[in-house]
């Protein structure tokens, strides 16, 4: 008998936790979902007071997506925790960011190529980068100097492994947009731009 942690589970039975076709291959609407939950994550910091506005960038071809905001919707150490699965750590409401974890950022971290997080909060730079399942870990903070405002910025680029087709663009404009507009709906004040 062999106790696997949350990554290697999700990575051997993906299925239980999203839909999945016979060839591995993600059903339609998949990423879409898991960026909402990142967006709407981001959302919730607006409604605590931290965050003013959100900017959604599509990649070229939508291959990839950025998620940017105004400040920090979840302190880094916490953001470790939801990308390695530890829900013990990541499931508890964060009154002062306003964020739900779960296991979105544990998906996000087995189904991309590349996931980063970055966050400056109080004039300090710090990151974390995994993907493919590997185990992420926050990068020592480096001083900004002169660095006034908070920001946080999570960076997606699907590994082709969960395409439906090798060229898929999961993260097309006109999905962006109505996902920016339902956000702006849910969050009046909320400012969001998309691409720009």
């Amino acid at each position: 008998m062999k106790v696997m942690n949350v990554l290697d589970h999700m990575k051997l039975r993906l299925g239980m936790y999203i839909p999945v076709q016979n060839d591995g291959r993600l059903s339609d609407g998949v990423w879409m979902v898991l960026l909402r939950e990142v967006v709407e994550g981001a959302g919730g910091a607006f409604r605590a007071g931290k965050v003013r506005q959100i900017e959604i960038w599509g990649g070229a071809k939508g291959s990839s997506v950025s998620i940017r905001c105004d400040g920090v919707f979840s302190p880094l150490e916490q953001m470790v925790a939801m990308c390695n699965g530890n829900v013990a750590l990541s499931d508890k409401h964060d009154n002062a960011h306003g964020w739900y974890g779960g296991l979105e950022f544990a998906l996000l971290n087995v189904l991309s190529e590349r996931l980063e997080v970055e966050v400056i909060e109080n004039g300090c730079w710090r990151k974390l980068t995994c993907g493919r399942g590997r185990e992420a870990g926050a990068e020592d903070c480096l001083p900004m100097f002169g660095q006034k405002s908070n920001e946080t910025c999570v960076s997606i680029t699907p590994c082709e492994d969960y395409l439906k087709v090798a060229d898929e663009s999961p993260f097309k404009e006109a999905l962006l947009k109505v996902m920016g507009e339902a956000i702006a709906i849910a969050n009046p004040g909320l400012t969001v731009v998309v691409n720009g």
